[in-house]
């Protein structure tokens, strides 16, 4: 009889070491505040220690770990298959980090359930250095034509021609590698470089030029975002560190990325002066510096251009040249552009939304060449439409297309203006146009955490629950630290669809915690979650004062029109009618 590899290595190795190996993965923080996989992990590697791996089976462990018992429900075996690939990635990203000395390897290939243990031998293959040579990601895709847009009717017509192109290249052309693949993605943020670019800080002793280094960071984060070889975690989380005496590697241990870029700057009237320098986020020592001088009027694309050079020879990458920023690093510009950016979030709030389309319109009024004030125009266009506080719908849907071409037409590559077109689909009921639309937003931006979350949902909606879970995880790791972005909130609604109600209740009141937007379906999915769990009278007590609502109506036609299989609003429903919540009128007729 052959004896299996598993069979051989745990011949090899004994229980004890096996058990030592899994108790350091549950301990570890990757695992510290995710109860159910480490629930499904100590579960396959028991029941292989105790001879039973052959019995390791989806519905065995849905019934086993995930309490589900109902053969003829759909979601049973979903749901494992789901939480595996999670259980692989988080597997992963152990061992490349945090687990990276261990000498037995805990794995699980695909295609099963049935754990591998592999023995390191540190003279043949040492621990992963940080300077190894990345794996690449898929490729993103093939480039959509540059609109021309002279006027609003061309542009028009031009948005249309571009959906056209968008649907027939991720849907029609049957090449995997035009889109970006949401779950080799979503691993291969922790096998690619991931670099947080700390806000530059000023050497000018009058303290004159602060707000020219946000600016200079911000046009380093928006090129460097759209290489598909690198990941750049967002301005929003890695300006927490800002003036803050945070040693590198805690940086990196906080932030869970490979390398920390840092430096300064010193201005004059008509010259910049930046020092700036790549730091490995595991030694803490610097592996790349350089000193820029430059003309202050036309400085931006040289500066990019240095940077991407010297980060791809360090880390060994392609050499690439990002997309040209505006000419130069304009302060006031770059000030006002993140107040309006800022304020579109939450987009469900209509006061702030109407706003930033103000310092939208002061903008391109002052810089008509500027593609991301026009995206953001766009952007808040199409978010009132979608959240439905647009006096004059038709109107903002028509402005919201004019200045996602003028976007496009300016930077092919400027990744929210394809966002917003795709709200717009959305807003249309237009499930996989709209999901087309964000593809190819995540595919010209593949940094771009609020594409990726927006994907993530819209992908929910149009049926696709699995693909959701590693796009909304991929959002959080890039911009971990802003309070302000739903996506923990998204998770939370990922993880109710699929039945993992713990998991959805902890996103969301984590979100809550730590003071992130709650709208009012928010807290009805929270409730719903509560009663998934059997914890009905804390959703009773949550919901108090809430079913009289005027808004309660809103929010039910909101998710209901956003579903296409509307079956997914009725187990929402299911959770919630316990607790007295009364289905809308208009909804209890269809």
């Amino acid at each position: 009889m052959s004896i299996s590899s598993t069979e051989q290595t745990m011949q090899d190795t004994g229980d004890e070491l096996i058990s030592e190996a899994l108790e350091k993965v549950l301990a570890s923080a990757l695992f510290a505040d995710v109860p159910r996989l480490s629930r499904f992990l100590e579960f396959v590697v028991s029941e292989t220690l105790a001879g039973r791996g052959e019995r390791l089976k989806g519905f065995v462990i849905a019934c086993e770990v995930f309490d589900k018992n109902d053969p003829s429900d759909a979601q049973t075996t979903t749901i494992v298959r789901v939480e595996a690939g999670r259980l692989r990635r988080r597997l992963t990203d152990y061992y490349e980090g945090e687990g990276g000395a261990d000498e037995l390897r805990i794995s699980i290939p695909k295609g099963g359930y049935r754990p591998i243990f592999e023995q390191i031998d540190k003279t043949q293959n040492p621990a992963v250095d940080a300077n190894q040579e990345p794996s690449e990601l898929a490729p993103v895709g093939e480039n959509v034509p540059q609109p021309f847009l002279r006027r609003n009717v061309v542009a028009l017509c031009l948005t249309a021609l571009v959906a056209a192109l968008v649907i027939g290249i991720i849907y029609y052309a049957g090449n995997e590698s035009s889109t970006v693949n949401p779950v080799s993605a979503s691993a291969a943020i922790f096998s690619t470089p991931v670099i947080a670019i700390l806000p530059l800080e000023t050497f000018d002793e009058n303290q004159q030029h602060t707000g020219l280094g946000l600016a200079i960071t911000e046009s380093l984060i928006a090129a460097l975002s759209k290489r598909s070889d690198l990941h750049v975690m967002a301005l929003s989380s890695s300006d927490y560190f800002r003036s803050r005496v945070v040693s590198v590697k805690d940086i990196g241990r906080e932030m869970q990325v490979s390398h920390v870029i840092k430096g300064g700057y010193s201005s004059t009237q008509d010259r910049l002066h930046i020092t700036i320098a790549l730091h490995d986020a595991r030694s803490g020592y610097v592996i790349w510096s350089d000193d820029i001088e430059t003309d202050k009027s036309h400085n931006a694309a040289s500066v990019i251009d240095q940077v991407n050079l010297g980060i791809s020879q360090q880390l060994d990458l392609a050499p690439s040249k990002a997309a040209q920023p505006a000419s130069n690093f304009d302060q006031d510009r770059y000030a006002l552009y993140a107040q309006a950016r800022d304020l579109t979030h939450p987009p469900g709030n209509k006061l702030r939304v109407t706003s930033a389309l103000g310092i939208f319109d002061t903008l391109i009024n002052a810089y008509p060449d500027f593609a991301e004030a026009y995206a953001g125009a766009a952007y808040a266009h199409s978010a009132r439409v979608w959240w439905r506080h647009s006096d004059q719908p038709e109107d903002d849907a028509g402005k919201a297309q004019y200045y996602a071409a003028r976007a496009l037409e300016l930077d092919s590559n400027t990744g929210l203006a394809y966002l917003a077109l795709g709200i717009l689909k959305m807003a249309g009921r237009e499930q996989l146009e709209a999901v087309a639309y964000l593809q190819q937003a995540a595919n010209v931006q593949p940094s771009n955490s609020l594409a990726l979350s927006v994907l993530a949902i819209f992908k929910l909606w149009a049926g696709d629950s699995e693909g959701s879970v590693p796009l909304i995880e991929q959002a959080i790791r890039l911009d971990p630290l802003n309070p302000r972005t739903p996506y923990r909130n998204i998770l939370g609604v990922v993880q109710f669809h699929l039945g993992n109600y713990e998991e959805a209740i902890a996103a969301i009141q984590t979100n809550i915690g730590r003071g992130g937007p709650q709208p009012a379906n928010q807290v009805f999915y929270l409730a719903a979650s509560m009663v998934g769990m059997g914890r009905i009278e804390d959703a009773r007590q949550l919901l108090q004062g809430m079913n009289a609502s005027s808004d309660n109506a809103r929010w039910q036609s909101w998710v209901y029109d956003n579903f296409t299989d509307k079956s997914e609003f009725d187990h929402l429903m299911s959770k919630l009618e316990p607790l007295g919540v009364v289905r809308s009128t208009t909804l209890a007729n269809n």
